[in-house]
């Protein structure tokens, strides 16, 4: 979770679409051949929490990397068996993972290469990011996003920086057209505008998280086919699993 979207009071409840997401990026790492003994970073890493998920699931090694980490931040996660550092970490690292990190980036040219740059040749790079430049709207300016991403766009910046696109899709496409209509009524101005709502102040119990999980995952699954088959359903968000196939221009240097 993004450190600005943590609960004022702290409140340890999961988002659906957190928790969904989580999954999905455990299903494709451990796919992709991540097993224990791997050393993972975890760029933008927020509370941690999807990389201790990851730990736990996997017995890999994870650094969690993230400016906007505190002293106490660095401390709490360092307790729960992570690393964390607010500075670029040294590498190489087996895997790393850019969940819904790009977006935020002034030069996301730059900072890709700063991950690569940090990944062994024959390493893995997990990628997501808001889809559809069109639905930019106040949801985005209030995570503090300079852009969201066609799926050609960001194929394109994962490409030109030296990685390999293995597979390749859209995710959350049920929330593809609630979210366009959301946009819509946005900007026409035909109803008052919605102060934000962090996905940290989840608070409709059990019961509902755990429906709204299942039919997602049901989702993802369609999604995963289609991706292994080369079919790109468009989606809220799009994802990338990549390999680093030779040292990149990146890697004569870390920026």
């Amino acid at each position: 979770m993004d450190l600005r979207e943590l609960a004022p009071d702290g409140s340890p409840a999961r988002h659906p679409w957190e928790l969904a997401r989580a999954a999905f990026v455990l299903d494709r790492l451990s796919a992709a051949g991540l097993s224990d003994g791997s050393r993972v970073l975890d760029v933008g890493a927020g509370d941690g929490w999807l990389a201790g998920e990851l730990r736990r699931a996997v017995g890999c090694s994870v650094t969690c990397w993230d400016e906007g980490y505190s002293d106490d931040d660095e401390g709490r996660l360092r307790a729960a068996g992570l690393e964390a550092c607010r500075a670029p970490p040294a590498g190489p690292f087996d895997a790393a993972l850019l969940l819904d990190v790009l977006e935020h980036a002034d030069d996301d040219v730059a900072l890709l290469g700063a991950v690569v740059a940090r990944v062994r040749a024959g390493g893995r790079l997990l990628v997501t990011v808001p889809a559809w430049p069109a639905l930019f709207s106040e949801h985005d300016r209030a995570l503090l996003h300079r852009r969201r991403y066609t799926p050609a766009s960001c194929r394109r910046l994962l490409v030109e920086g030296g990685l390999r696109v293995d597979e390749a899709g859209g995710l959350f496409h049920g929330l593809l057209a609630p979210r366009a209509l959301a946009v819509l009524v946005e900007r026409l101005g035909v109803a008052p505008r919605a102060a934000h709502v962090g996905i940290g102040r989840w608070r409709h119990g059990p019961a509902v998280t755990r429906a709204l999980v299942a039919g997602l995952r049901a989702e993802q699954r369609v999604s995963a086919l289609a991706a292994r088959h080369g079919l790109e359903l468009p989606g809220l968000s799009w994802f990338a699993l990549c390999t680093l196939p030779a040292a990149s221009p990146w890697q004569s240097g870390s920026p």
